[in-house]
């Protein structure tokens, strides 16, 4: 298939004939409804609160509903716990529709030219998808940074005080979408413009709280580029039904990205030495265990000793996790206290 380069004064041309005006509405609808309703099953499964299990085809979810299953959330965990939650729902939720979006694009052969063009072109699904008036204010690639402008946005709306509450949801929501999206891009558009660098969102805050959310957005380039590599060739192999080898992608991605952080020179790879360098460095690492955990997952199914077939859901939560592990490791710095445990 051809590709057709094109920059952000050409994104909503580009968005009509990849979709159609009438078909991208109904396109973004389910991909954000399917991934809301598999997140919070998945987090609230011990609460009192109940998703229905529905097609998303065939649902329209009401923003006030929408409104009233988060609060319900904050009454039952707490406002702290609750934002935690919904930047966590997000982020995953974000990541999902971000590889989507790339898909897509591929498809219909269409190469956004820079980082930003793919900023204005989600902008563009979700503001037709009603979750607010979406604009790119500011992206400056020289400084890495940015401003996504969300007015009429569906989680302040109706509220008479603390409208904000749930706006932690977008800035999850945001980072998830960019950093995917970003990511894959980056080994696509290198195709055609090697010199191309890819970016990550480092870090992404609510800014100004009025009628208007402002986000501000500060990005960084992506360090742990091999892990990055084994990621995207783990989703891939996941699209195609190929569930073990997604996981040992996944495996591998978790291992390369340790090993580019810590720069790892001691010989034969040790996942559970290369872990025990942060607290050497006291350092936190959130998701240590689950790592260790996941690891031993790939190993016995690369042995052959896991007694079950590897499934969808199992290639899908491995994709998941090695995502937020590379995410984390991205934001950690280690400098000179890495360099000081050298001798041990």
């Amino acid at each position: 298939m051809s590709v057709k380069p094109f920059d952000e004064t050409e994104a909503l041309e580009a968005v009509d004939q990849i979709v159609g005006k009438s078909q991208y509405v109904n396109y973004i609808s389910r991909q954000a409804y399917k991934s809301i309703e598999d997140a919070l099953k998945k987090s609230l499964e011990r609460s009192r609160v109940v998703i229905p299990v529905t097609d998303p085809a065939r649902v329209i979810l009401r923003g006030t509903t929408f409104q009233m299953l988060l609060d319900g959330i904050r009454n039952y965990v707490g406002p702290d716990e609750h934002k935690k939650l919904l930047r966590m729902l997000g982020e995953e939720i974000g990541e999902s529709f971000g590889h989507a979006l790339i898909e897509t694009l591929k498809q219909k052969g269409r190469l956004p030219k820079t980082s930003k063009t793919i900023l204005v072109v989600w902008s563009i699904f979700d503001s037709s998808a009603r979750w607010g008036d979406i604009t790119v204010d500011r992206f400056d690639e020289t400084r890495k940074r940015a401003e996504i402008r969300v007015s009429k946005n569906f989680l302040t709306s109706g509220y008479e005080h603390d409208r904000h509450r749930h706006c932690s949801f977008f800035e999850g929501y945001i980072m998830g979408v960019t950093n995917q999206a970003f990511m894959e891009w980056g080994r696509w558009v290198k195709e055609w413009y090697p010199s191309s660098n890819t970016l990550l969102c480092e870090s992404i805050m609510e800014t100004q709280k009025n009628e208007n959310c402002i986000f501000s957005m500060k990005f960084k380039e992506e360090e742990l580029t091999g892990a990055c590599d084994r990621l995207v060739e783990a989703i891939k192999m996941h699209d195609n039904g190929k569930w073990e080898e997604s996981v040992k992608l996944s495996s591998e991605s978790l291992e390369t990205a340790l090993k580019e952080k810590v720069d790892w020179i001691n010989g034969k790879f040790s996942f559970s030495r290369a872990l025990n360098v942060f607290p050497k460095v006291a350092v936190t690492l959130p998701s240590s265990d689950q790592a260790i955990k996941f690891n031993k997952f790939a190993g016995e199914v690369a042995r052959h000793k896991l007694g079950r077939a590897v499934t969808d859901e199992d290639s899908h939560a491995f994709v998941v996790f090695a995502r937020r592990f590379i995410t984390e490791l991205e934001e950690i710095r280690l400098g000179e206290r890495l360099r000081s445990i050298r001798t041990d």
